[in-house]
């Protein structure tokens, strides 16, 4: 039974969707001299915060009760940053005197780039990608038993790892395979035997010891008694970008801008459940898709695996509750600075430098879906498995 979050009852809305602004205005103290005119500085202040919940009535009382509580939708966008630009005063060469040129903050500083606005945050928040780290999430519950089928039906590989790992010990192989070949040959013999070894290591030996250490686990637990689980599944990815323009601005000078972007996206899935997950399973689909060859290299595109073992999940859980969640961080850097300077510029000029945060956060309740996902799931350690199964599939 899949729990919806039908008791939606209460909403807060703090603030507007649009970002708010204040702008103070302030000149500092005049220096000695009367040609000084001292610099004026201008802050600009940025500040949203805008949420969106739902609350449960006697959420914690039923909580307390043991009642599995449905995810509700949960929506969160703040934005906090400030600007700091500085205006000082400049000098020109003009018929052999000295021209003071001032301009107000406004004539410098137009830009507006640094400020992040709630479109950005969103256009980054694609929650649909998290739909399978919820299959993940409820793979994980399930896996929590002992996949007893699976390890009875490779049994039979044990005796081969035994074969294989007695030749090596022993140097029996070597004189046969390496015998009356060239430098070239035995390199090459080598290579393919060394990658013949490390997806014995990564797939056989790790794996018999996983194996053994979760039927042991399996054993131990028999005892126990366990009917609500709650797992969670999810990835962060973070991207930064920097960009420079020249822009032409006055008689005196050009300006430069410099912007970066650090940008943390992460997806999330949770389930919670009641289900008593049986120590050891007996699940004909998902042995059939291990003993499959090089099912595990198709299972780092399309998680077909985790959907064969969240379906197993939903076939015995009594009731359950499923969330998928994104999670957008964008960190902005800015600085708008003179350059170029004209030959008879003296002194002063105009600079400006910001940082602003802003993230948003969205919920929502789903269900665990049916079907597999595109899935990459590719690590340094997977690129090495790629590579030796082509060294080893070569003549």
């Amino acid at each position: 039974m899949y729990i919806t979050g039908s008791e939606l009852k209460r909403r807060w809305n703090l603030t507007g969707d649009n970002p708010t602004q204040t702008v103070t205005y302030f000149r500092q103290p005049y220096g000695q001299g009367v040609q000084n005119l001292g610099p004026m500085t201008t802050q600009t202040d940025q500040v949203l915060n805008d949420f969106e919940g739902w609350a449960l009535p006697d959420f914690h009382k039923r909580l307390r009760e043991g009642e599995l509580i449905p995810f509700t939708p949960y929506r969160k966008l703040t934005i906090s940053g400030s600007c700091v630009a500085c205006n000082w005063d400049a000098w020109q060469w003009v018929s052999g005197q000295q021209v003071h040129h001032w301009c107000e903050p406004e004539w410098y500083f137009p830009s507006t780039d640094w400020l992040i606005t709630s479109d950005e945050l969103k256009a980054a928040a694609n929650i649909a990608l998290s739909d399978k780290y919820v299959t993940n999430a409820a793979a994980k519950i399930y896996s929590e038993g002992f996949d007893a089928l699976t390890w009875l039906a490779e049994l039979k590989d044990i005796r081969h790892l035994w074969k294989q790992i007695s030749e090596k010990l022993l140097f029996k192989d070597v004189p046969r395979n390496m015998r009356g070949l060239s430098f070239i040959s035995q390199v090459k013999k080598r290579v393919k035997a060394g990658a013949s070894d490390w997806l014995s290591y990564r797939y056989g030996w790790r794996q018999l010891y996983l194996d053994f250490k979760n039927l042991n686990e399996a054993i131990n637990g028999l005892n126990e008694t366990r009917s609500r689980y709650s797992k969670r599944a999810g990835l962060s990815q973070t991207s930064s970008n920097t960009t420079t323009t020249i822009v032409p601005q006055a008689a005196l000078y050009n300006y430069m801008k410099v912007k970066t972007d650090k940008l943390t996206v992460s997806y999330r899935g949770t389930v919670a459940a009641d289900i008593e997950v049986p120590e050891f399973q007996f699940s004909p689909l998902q042995t059939a898709w291990e003993l499959l060859s090089y099912s595990f290299v198709l299972d780092w595109f399309v998680n077909v695996g985790k959907t064969l073992s969240a379906i197993s999940f939903l076939a015995g859980a009594k009731a359950y509750t499923a969330s998928r969640g994104v999670k957008v961080t964008l960190e902005r850097s800015y600085e708008h600075y003179p350059c170029d300077y004209k030959s008879d510029y003296i002194s002063g000029g105009a600079s400006m430098s910001a940082s602003n945060i802003g993230e948003f956060e969205l919920r929502e309740p789903c269900r665990v879906p049916y079907f597999p996902h595109f899935a990459l799931n590719i690590d340094d350690t997977k690129i090495v498995d790629l590579v030796s199964l082509i060294i080893q599939r070569l003549k």
